[in-house]
């Protein structure tokens, strides 16, 4: 139990640090716009994510487990249980669409910074990369389904022998 309060102190203090310094540099670029031109721009922007993100984070741990849990109406003593796949906890699934939202646009900006300057940067940073990390995955699922197929006929085999 110590340990898990130490990690969750450990995030919201993580999302504190990062939501302060965050609005510190969207604070700035908003004084100064013309101090931030195309190359950096993208960069201002996925700051602007990471700082709607850390304030759901911050959110989150604000809420505390009300945001995700349940307690029986008819116990309230009772175990608190993680809802899933009911539309009861609208909290919970804002958050996430937030979160989820802005995950993605800090992505896709990364993606347009390091597209726009140079291909070699997008080329050695994000497409090889992920074209190797693809290739290791389709490498190991075919492995995978090597070793069904020759599982599924040992299994034949050896009912055939027992009949």
């Amino acid at each position: 139990a110590a340990e898990e309060i130490c990690a969750s102190l450990g995030f919201w203090f993580g999302a504190v640090v990062c939501f302060l310094f965050t609005l510190l540099s969207v604070i700035t670029f908003l004084l100064d716009r013309t101090r931030f031109q195309y190359p950096e721009r993208p960069f201002v922007y996925i700051i602007m994510c990471y700082c709607m993100m850390s304030a759901v984070y911050i959110t989150g741990y604000g809420l505390g487990d009300s945001v995700s849990c349940a307690t029986n109406p008819n116990n309230p003593n009772a175990t608190r249980v993680l809802v899933r796949g009911t539309n009861q906890n609208t909290p919970c699934a804002i958050l996430f669409m937030v979160e989820y939202f802005f995950m993605m646009a800090s992505s896709l900006w990364h993606l347009f910074s390091l597209a726009s300057p140079t291909r070699d940067i997008l080329l050695g940073f994000v497409i090889i990369p992920n074209s190797i990390f693809l290739l290791l995955g389709v490498v190991f699922l075919l492995i995978g389904f090597a070793s069904l197929i020759k599982i599924r006929r040992f299994v034949k085999k050896s009912k055939r022998r027992s009949n």
